[in-house]
């Protein structure tokens, strides 16, 4: 899924939030154990599929701005499952 309009994103700033491979990025939550307090910082990078939940299951958190300010793709990473999913 591709956001292509300004939205909320975790830096609490209305922005367009940032891609990767076609899809939006964002921080996610394990569903068992929700944690929607905003601190995403050290979490992997997830791709999102529907605007409730990642490729790889996981509930989204915040959506990811374009500028990734506070939060380093190659210092966290990116979620493995979400990019092999959207490989098939």
């Amino acid at each position: 899924m591709k956001i292509k309009e300004a939205v909320k994103t975790w830096s609490n700033q209305i922005e367009v939030p940032g891609t990767l491979k076609g899809q939006t990025v964002c921080s996610a939550t394990h569903p068992d154990m929700p944690n929607h307090s905003g601190h995403s910082r050290g979490r992997k990078l997830h791709l999102l599929k529907t605007k409730e939940e990642t490729f790889c299951n996981m509930l989204v958190d915040q959506l990811a701005p374009t500028d990734y300010r506070y939060y380093s793709m190659t210092g966290n990473g990116v979620c493995k499952n979400c990019l092999n999913a959207i490989k098939k």
